[in-house]
């Protein structure tokens, strides 16, 4: 009953009728407002005749039943409301909205919807009022991110956050800057809308465990952030291997370590030696392996790493090994025609040697050789490869020799006095005249003996001939003689005439 009473005695002071339900009208009874922004409550409304009377209504609210909060004549605004609020519906439409910006704490209501059409009908929905709950922080917005995304893979990252300042809603932006976005707005109800900010973008392996922020500001000056981890998963990357020893002697041992970045870890590794051009594959397959009896052939190492997303490789490792100097076998010395010498000293060391020349005694080196008819010179290196050059005029019986030290040890070599390239050129030239001078005798000889062929008498034979056999003492002398022949050569030895006599003439 007193409540009737207080609503006849509101009717009356603002001289309404008490509106029947022809008079229709659509507000939320409450909403939420941050302070310092705005509010608009949304409003529909109608009245019987309403398309009449769509140039000459004229539409207002009103707070704590009297004070106008919104009016055509600015004049009837109270102070505190005024230059705050507007009306921005089209009445011509139904729309009654009201907007209310710098929203301070004791904005709360109830707000009350009125409606005049000048000298016909004018009313206030007393039955329909708003309730607007004042925070003083805004909502944290809310991301949507799945908890782990594949680098390299399109990923979509969602950011909303609610508001009822459809005039001036929130505005998102994010933390990372290469991709892009879109805003969509979404009405929840009750005056309340939700913004959504939808970032696109291609995750990377350095984005792995780095911050990704949404940051909401609201109309006013307020803001508040959401930020998520990002874990990308990526294959291994950065692969390589680590050891201590900066440098190993030859027929010792090292642990190397196969290191990577990736997510999640890597779970399984390969090894792999590298000697001359083949590649041998390890068994091991743990991250860290114990190399045994490492050599200057087989130094050379590479590893793979592999997790859930692949595998990579690691670039080839090369182990300093130290060991002793070796001469190689490709070490000579050359004896021109002109006497001089030169003489190469190939050496395979690491770390690189010191190499020395001794020739007739005599020490030599690149700063003091020694013996002035000799220099040391065209010193190159190649790898772990030293090659020095000796030239000089050694004595008949002198011979050279290098040696070669670093930390590791020593070695040496002794060079024969190799042949002058004159006695070779001199050796040649006489087997060159002996075969022309044995070749002409052979032809001269050939053709005298053609010659003679063709001066040779035709001798008979007579085919059939039996000797007879000879009887125990019984034949003459004669008889046995006459049975022998012989070519014999004439006295005539410059006609050079054969004849056939008997040896017993």
């Amino acid at each position: 009953m007193l409540c009737f009473q207080k609503l006849l005695v509101q009717c009356v002071f603002l001289k309404v009728i008490c509106l029947n339900d022809d008079y229709k009208i659509k507000v939320p009874t409450s909403m939420s407002a941050l302070k310092g922004s705005c509010v608009v409550i949304p409003c529909e409304f109608s009245i019987p005749d309403h398309e009449k009377y769509t140039e000459s209504i004229l539409g207002m609210w009103h707070y704590d039943w009297a004070e106008y909060v919104s009016h055509p004549d600015s004049s009837k605004v109270v102070t505190r409301f005024k230059k705050r609020t507007a009306l921005i519906g089209d009445l011509q439409k139904h729309d009654c909205s009201l907007k209310i910006d710098e929203v301070k704490v004791d904005d709360i209501g109830p707000f009350c919807f009125r409606f005049e059409v000048p000298g016909i009908v004018k009313g206030s929905y007393f039955k329909h009022v708003v309730l607007i709950h004042i925070s003083d922080s805004p909502g944290a917005p809310v991301i949507n991110c799945l908890p782990e995304v594949k680098a390299g893979v399109d990923l979509a990252v969602t950011c909303s956050v609610p508001h009822t300042c459809l005039t001036n809603p929130p505005i998102i932006t994010w933390s990372y800057t290469n991709g892009t976005f879109a805003v969509y707005h979404n009405k929840t109800g009750n005056g309340a809308w939700q913004v959504y900010s939808v970032l696109k973008f291609v995750p990377l392996a350095s984005d792995h465990k780095s911050r990704l922020t949404c940051t909401a500001k609201f109309w006013g000056g307020k803001q508040a952030d959401t930020s998520v981890l990002l874990n990308v998963t990526y294959r291994p990357k950065n692969v390589n291997i680590e050891y201590k020893e900066s440098r190993v002697k030859e027929g010792a041992s090292i642990d190397l370590r196969c290191a990577s970045d990736s997510y999640p870890p890597a779970s399984r590794y390969q090894w792999y030696n590298v000697i001359g051009d083949q590649t041998l594959r390890l068994p091991q397959t743990s991250a860290t392996i114990y190399v045994h009896n490492v050599s200057r052939n087989s130094r050379a190492f590479f590893c793979t790493s592999q997790n859930s997303e692949g595998l990579t490789n690691s670039t080839t490792v090369r182990l300093n090994v130290e060991y002793k100097p070796e001469i190689l076998s490709e070490s000579a010395c050359t004896l021109d025609i002109t006497g001089q010498l030169t003489c190469q000293c190939i050496v395979d060391s690491n770390p690189p040697p010191e190499i020395e020349w001794c020739v007739s005694g005599s020490n030599l080196n690149e700063s003091n050789t020694g013996l002035k008819s000799f220099s040391i010179n065209n010193s190159r290196e190649q790898q772990n490869t030293v090659t020095k050059v000796l030239q000089g005029w050694v004595p008949f019986t002198g011979n050279p020799s290098c040696s070669a030290t670093n930390t590791q040890g020593k070695a040496s070599m002794s060079f024969k006095r190799p042949m002058s390239d004159l006695y070779i050129y001199i050796a040649i030239v006489v087997a060159a005249v002996l075969i022309i001078a044995i070749g002409a005798g052979l032809c001269r000889l050939r053709v005298k003996r053609n010659e003679r062929k063709k001066q040779d008498p035709k001798i008979a034979f007579v085919n059939n001939y039996e000797q007879p056999k000879p009887e125990r003492n019984t034949e003459t002398q004669d008889d046995v003689m006459n049975d022998i022949y012989e070519n014999v050569q004439a006295f005539e030895v410059d006609e050079d005439i054969y004849v056939n006599v008997n040896a017993n003439k």
